[in-house]
């Protein structure tokens, strides 16, 4: 892979547009969980809204370990000058990739547990107010890593 387009993964704003990205998708599922919600409150179906967590689940670990070896893609394209501020985004990059792999992990976790339990059996609000829940948190860390992104580093 040229260093031009490691580059161009790695910087900042295709970081943030990335994110954006996958708050859209998170956005998109958590709609879906919240309509399922209320037919679960009302005793009703929400099959479809299990298969949407399984793919929220596993985009949300790819790209967190995709955040988390930003430090070795920088490394490829900086060689051993980096600075304060890739240094600051690699830290930034690993912390909420870990972040967001978590939450996938967790999701994938709540999807396989509630899955079998909602057959009609009345835990349908507790699955799915979980994956509203994780939804939820999942778009807070992305929003709050974007932010970070932008933030000047602290000046030892």
């Amino acid at each position: 892979m040229h260093r031009p387009l490691l580059h161009l993964c790695i910087h900042p704003w295709t970081l943030a547009a990335m994110t954006v990205l996958v708050i859209g998708m998170i956005g998109l599922v958590a709609t879906a969980h919240v309509e399922a919600f209320s037919l679960a409150l009302s005793a009703q179906s929400m099959e479809e809204s299990l298969v949407l967590e399984e793919d929220v689940a596993v985009i949300l670990i790819a790209y967190g370990v995709f955040l988390e070896e930003r430090g070795l893609l920088a490394s490829r394209v900086f060689g051993e000058d980096v600075d304060a501020h890739q240094d600051h985004w690699n830290e930034m990059s690993e912390r909420y990739g870990a972040y967001l792999l978590i939450m996938g992990l967790l999701m994938e976790v709540n999807d396989q547990v509630f899955e079998p339990l909602l057959l009609g059996n009345g835990l349908e609000p507790l699955g799915l107010g979980s994956m509203v829940l994780l939804d939820g948190l999942a778009i807070l860390t992305c929003l709050v890593f974007i932010g970070q992104l932008f933030r000047k580093p602290a000046s030892d």
